[in-house]
């Protein structure tokens, strides 16, 4: 069988996605081709892996389309995207994997034989498979002495998907506990950090050690983001960290309130589940090792390879057909 898998690009959350994923499988089976680039991690990682990678090809993808037994279009609101399938396609068995939350046109959706989700909130035609990286370095890991308290964030820090209240709130906090405020991720503003103890450290190539260091995942984000499996969360939560984030759609399907950590309806009561976790140590490890235990069950890298391979074989049973909108 051989699989064709089809990205905007490949970097960040669908690169480490991508990447894990083709270590488990017969690279011989899949090829990856970007209709961008690939950042320079995922080059390598797919070409240790034995896999074919394609990039730049915005206009050459069509003499990859007929060779393959399966199309999988990584697919989301990107031109690139599009743009492709603005184009009648060759005949061909093709599934979008939807990797973020929005409200997709019905021609879209119908679009592919399979539009299957990433997480439940989508509500895809076809369900949800869920996914995730390979955990288990982040579910080895072990705490590093640090010293001061320290909250920590990771992910884009763009007005679209951080809360707005994320650095008042980071304020309050400081002028109740001492804190250290820990922030990874590719910045697209200018933030006044000089009240408090704020690190923003930009983007990491393995945001793995530095999870060691905190005490706390702080991850408020607004409640129209379009995240869905949030991959990031899941490191978190198998890194040990009970986590603070907002009651928000994609969240609640992967926080247990009060178990794994606390879903805030307000600013104030994401303030207030800081503080309180700065004076309950105790209460931190147990919620800490709640969420491990969670995110090895729910990120689970297996079963999403497993229920790919059914898909595939199912898909395998229809002949070809051709799409256009």
């Amino acid at each position: 069988m051989k699989i064709l898998h089809i990205t905007p690009h490949c970097g960040g959350g669908i690169g480490t996605v991508i990447c894990d994923w083709m270590e488990k499988v017969d690279p011989k089976e899949h090829i990856v081709i970007c209709l961008d680039s690939a950042n320079e991690k995922v080059c390598w990682k797919l070409i240790a892996a034995g896999v074919e990678l394609v990039e730049n090809c915005r206009s050459c993808w069509k003499p990859f389309i007929s060779p393959a037994d399966i199309v999988l279009i990584h697919f989301w609101d990107h031109p690139m995207l599009t743009e492709l399938i603005s184009n009648p396609l060759p005949p061909c068995r093709l599934a979008f994997w939807v990797h973020k939350n929005y409200n997709m046109p019905s021609n879209i959706l119908l679009y592919p034989d399979l539009c299957i989700g990433t997480s439940l909130i989508q509500n895809m035609l076809d369900g949800c498979i869920k996914s995730t990286g390979n955990m288990q370095r982040f579910l080895e890991l072990k705490p590093i002495d640090h010293g001061k308290f320290n909250v920590g964030y990771a992910g884009t820090i763009h007005p679209k998907k951080i809360h707005p209240m994320i650095f008042d709130a980071c304020r309050q906090i400081s002028e109740k506990i001492p804190v250290k405020f820990t922030f990874y991720g590719e910045v697209y503003d200018k933030y006044d950090l000089s009240k408090f103890d704020f690190d923003l450290l930009g983007k990491v190539d393995d945001i793995a050690p530095y999870l060691a260091t905190m005490d706390v995942f702080g991850y408020p984000l607004r409640l129209d983001h379009y995240g869905t499996s949030e991959i990031v969360l899941g490191e978190a939560m198998a890194a040990g960290l009970p986590v603070v984030c907002m009651d928000n759609p994609a969240e609640r399907l992967i926080v247990q309130e009060g178990v794994t950590g606390f879903l805030c309806k307000t600013e104030q009561e994401y303030v207030e589940n800081i503080e309180h976790l700065y004076h309950k140590s105790n209460l931190r490890k147990w919620m800490g090792n709640n969420a491990r235990e969670a995110a090895r069950e729910m990120y689970n890298i297996d079963n999403m390879v497993d229920s790919w391979n059914q898909i595939f074989e199912q898909m395998m049973e229809e002949p070809k057909k051709e799409h256009s909108l």
